[in-house]
């Protein structure tokens, strides 16, 4: 079965039968409300399935400044210590996790819905560091375009359209 929506409590009475793995890809992230997606989620699984869980890295996204993940589209950021306590409060116990690469670092768990779980430690991301960071891009980053504006040269952003005009904003290109 494949559905085009978040899962939710009104979603899940659609499936006709529960699923032995279900897997969400960044869509967490998207959700305005993480309990009922996360209700539907645990409803649509059978007891000894796997959930494969897959969200925008928080503490790699405050590392490398990636100010440009933030913006209207994602309502929330997860690091494992948030996604795994969340997951827990749900009814799932969170069996492991990986950082992967993908989109500047991704938070990738697998959870069984039976229960129990565990929580685990992290590094607690940094603003601070993130903030000087950000500030120290504009500063090297805006001088050169607007020697490219002045000098009548074209620049064009291409990327996910929300990515660019983030950068655009924040780069008071307008």
């Amino acid at each position: 079965n494949l559905s085009h929506d978040f899962f939710s409590r009104a979603r899940v009475t659609e499936f006709p039968e529960l699923f032995d793995v279900v897997v969400a890809t960044n869509v967490l992230g998207h959700s305005t409300d993480l309990w009922d997606f996360l209700w539907g989620v645990r409803r649509a699984i059978r007891s000894n399935g796997l959930l494969v869980i897959e969200v925008q890295y928080l503490s790699e996204l405050v590392r490398q400044a990636a100010f440009e993940m933030i913006y209207h589209e994602h309502v929330s950021y997860f690091d494992e210590h948030s996604l795994g306590a969340l997951l827990v409060l749900k009814g799932f116990r969170p069996l492991g996790f990986e950082i992967t690469e993908t989109q500047g670092g991704t938070l990738r768990m697998w959870a069984s819905p039976s229960g129990g779980g565990f929580a685990p430690e992290c590094a607690r991301s940094n603003w601070p560091a993130f903030r000087a960071q950000v500030e120290q891009r504009r500063r090297r980053v805006v001088p050169l375009l607007e020697h490219q504006r002045n000098s009548n040269k074209l620049a064009c952003f291409y990327g996910a359209p929300a990515k660019a005009t983030q950068l655009a904003n924040f780069w008071k290109l307008g």
